[in-house]
């Protein structure tokens, strides 16, 4: 009987630590109720705070290729389409 009881809340548990988990990574937006415009052209700062990443995070995967973006006057310009891809 006791291991059913525990069982029962473990699995509990379980499903309030997902429900949570939900939760924050709605709270991390740093832009609640505004989106990610796919023809909108995006600065480096702009779009690290649109997927909640440093900007030289940002830059870093600019340079490797991961997130596609233009090099124009030193700094870089991001297509909203592609941070939609990798949010």
């Amino acid at each position: 009987m006791k291991d059913q009881q525990f069982t029962a809340i473990i699995d509990k548990l379980n499903a309030l630590t997902a429900a949570v988990a939900a939760l924050s990574l709605r709270m991390d937006n740093p832009t609640p109720g505004r989106k990610i415009e796919p023809d909108t052209i995006y600065t480096t700062e702009t779009a690290a705070k649109a997927l909640s990443v440093h900007p030289d995070t940002l830059t870093r995967w600019l340079r490797a290729g991961v997130i596609k973006g233009n090099r124009k006057l030193g700094s870089w310009r991001i297509k909203g389409s592609e941070l939609l891809r990798q949010a």
